[in-house]
């Protein structure tokens, strides 16, 4: 599985689509946070009983023929995603898992191919990702670690043979290990 209390998690959304929705008084409009809180559950309800790092990354700040999401703006979407996801009293259970910029939770970038090179508040926004990605990561014991290859061939030999056995566990003995160990 690869929702694992052993990472970083990403979400990211369309800024453009969630300023839509907020400034839009249609109730028959696609809501973009159902999704935003469909991975949200799915990442905190598979990462082991702890708090896992995810940042949300919004998207689409400044794409061409569009006009660019202002700095108010982006303080409204953070507000409105503060209110449904950390202020709401019934989910207090995604308090301790989104991670801040500063004092927003939303990281802004510009993910456009024609605004690349040229926008230096998409670099910046980019480059705050990265910065707050390699404080977050210091945080969490064993993500940095190597191992070695050795071990991946054996693990995999492992599940190999954990195949072979279809419906029953693998009865081994440790010395049978110790040699496929050698043996990788």
């Amino acid at each position: 599985c690869f929702l694992t209390h052993r990472a970083i998690y990403i979400v990211v959304f369309n800024l453009q689509e969630i300023l839509s929705f907020i400034n839009s008084q249609r109730k028959e409009d696609k809501d973009p946070f159902i999704e935003i809180r469909y991975w949200l559950n799915n990442i905190i309800a598979h990462a082991e009983n702890t708090d896992p790092k995810i940042f949300l990354i919004g998207t689409h700040r400044n794409p061409p023929g569009v006009s660019e999401i202002s700095d108010k703006d982006l303080s409204l979407i953070d507000n409105e995603i503060q209110d449904k996801f950390i202020k709401d009293k019934k989910e207090q259970r995604y308090l301790h898992s989104i991670q801040y910029c500063g004092e927003n939770i939303v990281l802004p970038v510009e993910n456009s191919m024609t605004n690349k090179g040229s926008d230096k508040r998409a670099e910046s926004g980019i480059s705050q990702v990265m910065v707050r990605l390699l404080e977050v990561k210091t945080d969490i014991p064993f993500l940095c670690e190597y191992f070695p290859a050795n071990w991946i061939k054996l693990e995999q030999k492992l599940l190999e043979m954990q195949d072979e056995q279809k419906h029953h566990p693998l009865l081994t003995t440790r010395a049978d290990v110790e040699n496929w160990a050698r043996e990788c």
